[in-house]
């Protein structure tokens, strides 16, 4: 007997705990502002100049070799010569 009354305060708290976390975690929610209004920067063209560029060894810069055409140097091909930008 004694241990079924343990289990069960051990259910009963667990679900106090589960529906007061629930209650308090209600949103707060903000009017946010659309980044057109914000920023007020001219567009403009990119210099034409190479960038150098320094690639590390970790996963996430397989995407910048990719769009440098998958060279060390911008091919003719790649996604970064579409936007007019030139790497090393």
């Amino acid at each position: 007997m004694g241990l079924m009354i343990r289990y069960f305060r051990y259910w009963l708290f667990l679900l106090a705990v589960l529906i007061s976390t629930f209650a308090a975690a209600k949103p707060q929610y903000i009017n946010p502002i659309p980044l057109a209004q914000l920023i007020n920067t001219p567009v403009s063209k990119v210099n034409e100049q190479t960038f150098e560029l320094p690639v590390i060894t970790w996963g996430a810069d397989i995407n910048t070799i990719y769009a440098n055409g998958s060279q060390s140097i911008t091919s003719s091909n790649s996604l970064f010569l579409v936007m007019d930008l030139n790497l090393d």
